[in-house]
C-alpha cells in the first residue's frame, strides 16, 4: 500500500479497504458464474455481478502504508439469483515475514446478464457443500434475510428535518452531506456505479460527521450492514448524508444514506430514489492515538430520542451475546 491510500495517521483509509473488499468479491463471484464447468450448461449465459448487500465488516487491525495487502475470498452460499461470500484482508510485513488479519466482511452479490438490458441472471448452485450443517445454517440465514427485506417498507425512511438551533454534540451539528456526479472512472464496463466506490464515499462522509462530533481524530471501527437497493447509472447526481444516531462509552454509530436524483423530472430534489443505506461505527483517538471516551449525543427531538433508544437496545443485546459466547 502506498501514501496515496493513507489517512492522516499513515494507516490505509477505511474506504480504500472497502473498495478492495468489494472488488475482490466482484472478481470472485463473476469468476464463479462464468467458470468453465458452467459454460458446458445448455442454458449458460455470460454474466457479471453487482454488490447487493454487505452483512457486516469488521476492522480488526490497521493496515499500514508499506505493508502488502492480501485479499482472500470464499463463496459461502448460493441462491437462484445471488451469491454470499466472505472476504478477508491480511497485512503482510515483508521485512519481518509476519502476517495478520486486518479486516473481514460478508457480502451478497446479484448476477446480471451481460446482454442489454442486463436482466437478473441465474446463479449456478453449489452442487456439493463440504459441510451440510453449515449449508443448512446459510439457507436458514438466507430465508431470514428474505423475510426481513419483505417486511421492510418500500418507502425509504428520510432523515428528520432538524430546524432547531444547532449546538455542539447534537445530531444536526455533526451532520455531513456530499453531492457528486457519477463519472465513468467510478463505473463498471457496463456504466453502473461500482459498489466499492459508493462504500468509499459513504465511509468518507461518515468520517467527516464523526470528526465533527468528536472534535478529534477518528477511525472506522466497522460497519454493521449496507443495503444496495438500486443500481446507479453513469451521469447520475447522487447525494450522501451521514448523521449520528447513537453513542456508547467508546463508540459512535452513524446512519449513512445515498440518494439518486431523478434528472429530467419536474423537481429532482423531491423525486429522489434511495440507492444505499448503512451504519458505520467509529472510535475517537487522543493525541497518543489511543481510543478515548466518546462525547455523548445531546438529543433534542422526540424522534432523536426514540432512534437513540432503539440502537441502545441493539447495542446492549450485541454486548450481551458477545459476553455470553466468550464465557461459554
Amino acid at each position: 500500500m502506498t501514501g496515496d491510500d493513507a489517512n492522516l495517521f499513515g494507516f490505509v483509509h477505511g474506504g480504500v479497504i472497502l473498495q478492495m473488499v468489494e472488488e475482490a468479491g466482484v472478481i470472485l463471484t463473476t469468476r464463479y458464474c462464468n467458470a468453465p464447468s458452467q459454460r458446458e450448461h445448455p442454458h449458460f449465459q455470460p454474466s457479471v455481478t453487482a454488490l447487493a448487500r454487505v452483512e457486516r465488516t469488521d476492522f480488526h487491525k490497521p493496515l499500514k502504508v508499506g505493508q502488502v495487502a492480501q485479499v482472500h475470498g470464499e463463496v459461502l452460499f448460493t441462491s437462484p439469483h445471488s451469491i454470499k461470500v466472505r472476504v478477508e484482508v491480511w497485512a503482510e510485513d515483508v521485512f519481518k515475514g509476519t502476517k495478520q488479519l486486518t479486516n473481514q466482511a460478508v457480502l451478497w452479490y446479484v448476477a446480471f446478464s451481460t446482454t442489454p438490458p442486463h436482466p437478473v441472471a441465474q446463479v449456478p448452485q453449489i452442487t456439493s457443500p463440504h459441510d451440510q450443517g453449515i449449508h443448512q445454517k446459510e439457507l436458514l440465514d438466507y430465508q431470514t434475510l428474505l423475510k426481513a427485506r419483505k417486511e421492510r417498507s418500500t418507502i425509504c425512511e428520510e432523515f428528520e428535518d432538524l430546524s432547531y438551533q444547532v449546538k455542539p454534540q447534537t445530531p444536526a451539528y455533526s451532520e455531513s452531506q456530499s453531492i457528486q456526479i457519477v463519472h465513468p472512472s467510478k463505473c463498471t464496463p457496463h456504466m453502473f456505479c461500482r459498489g466499492g466506490w459508493t462504500m468509499y464515499w459513504m465511509d468518507e462522509c461518515a468520517g467527516v460527521a464523526a470528526a465533527k462530533h468528536c472534535g478529534s481524530m477518528v477511525v472506522t471501527l466497522g460497519l454493521d450492514a449496507i443495503d444496495f437497493t438500486g443500481r446507479v447509472k453513469m451521469g447520475s447526481v447522487v447525494e450522501c448524508t451521514a448523521r449520528a444516531v447513537f453513542t456508547s462509552a467508546k463508540t459512535l454509530l452513524l446512519k449513512v444514506i445515498v440518494d439518486v436524483y431523478q434528472m429530467g423530472v419536474e423537481d429532482p430534489l423531491v423525486d429522489k430514489v434511495r440507492a444505499a443505506e448503512a451504519y458505520f461505527r467509529f472510535v475517537a483517538l487522543d493525541k497518543e492515538m489511543r481510543a478515548r471516551s466518546m462525547p455523548q449525543l445531546k438529543l433534542v427531538t422526540e424522534k432523536e430520542k426514540e432512534t437513540f433508544e432503539k440502537y441502545r437496545l441493539e447495542y446492549e443485546a450485541q454486548k450481551h451475546n458477545i459476553m455470553r459466547f466468550s464465557g461459554s
